[in-house]
């Protein structure tokens, strides 16, 4: 429901005029944000019984109240309401109630991406076609990426460039080495430096690469990429690894459910 959409985000900014002192197993500071949940989803609060304390003593005592909620309760509530109750009681417990309501909607076991492996990428490319590693979440492939070079062709025929200012004839130069001689190269954070793609496409316009030459650029994600090369590169999305921040696709994939 829209209604319970904003609420979870915060587009409600009304102060409610209750204090809901009836539910006295909460601490104080959660007060306005359950009367937020009376004044706006009345039927919700009703269905969570918050006001009897009996009910709730065994999640008010746990430490993982996500996953202690009284199974009647749970009966009459969506997956979502869930998440609005433990982010107005128990915020400290919000991403780990997010995580469940993620695994529950999309009936998936996990919400971190497989294990990334770049030797598969490296099986699906050509010299013909630049590999695009578009990151997500903070996620940095480099020292992948250099093991993997280490691995295949030898750390001396690597050459890694990060785009700023001043560096287009370098890469110019690297790109022409490169595929000449078989080599890989990686342009880093080419989102930086837009201005260099249509000089990029010029030059793998005008060689012949060898049948070894790889080239990899990594960017994070930008509306302005020029799509030109979006359509001539392989894209891969690089996320963190597991124990990092869930992926914001599965958890927005979920809440499409709800909204």
């Amino acid at each position: 429901m829209l209604q319970e959409w904003e609420l979870f985000t915060g587009l409600i900014v009304d102060e409610p005029q209750s204090t809901v002192k009836e539910v006295t197993w909460i601490d104080n500071s959660r007060r306005p944000a359950v009367a937020k949940i009376q004044s706006n989803l009345p039927t919700l609060f009703n269905n969570l019984q918050l006001t009897d304390q009996g009910t709730w003593n065994e999640f008010s005592r746990a430490v993982d109240c996500e996953n202690s909620v009284p199974a009647f309760i749970e009966q009459k509530i969506t997956p979502f309401q869930k998440v609005l109750l433990i982010q107005a009681v128990r915020p400290d417990r919000l991403y780990s109630a997010m995580q469940n309501f993620v695994l529950k909607t999309l009936s998936i076991p996990s919400v971190n991406p497989p294990p990334f492996d770049l030797s598969d990428i490296l099986r699906e490319s050509s010299n013909q076609e630049p590999v695009l590693l578009i990151l997500a979440g903070g996620a940095d492939p480099s020292q992948e990426l250099e093991k993997l070079a280490a691995n295949t062709i030898g750390l001396h025929n690597y050459t890694s460039i990060s785009m700023g200012q001043g560096q287009e004839q370098a890469t110019i130069d690297a790109i022409r080495r490169a595929s000449t001689d078989g080599q890989w190269l990686c342009l880093q954070n080419v989102h930086l430096m837009l201005s260099i793609i249509p000089v990029i496409q010029k030059e793998l316009a005008t060689v012949t690469p060898h049948e070894k030459f790889r080239l990899w650029m990594t960017t994070e994600e930008e509306n302005k990429f020029p799509a030109i090369m979006l359509q001539r590169s392989l894209k891969v999305t690089f996320e963190p690894p597991p124990g990092k921040p869930m992926s914001s696709w599965n958890c927005q994939k979920a809440l499409n459910h709800y909204i």
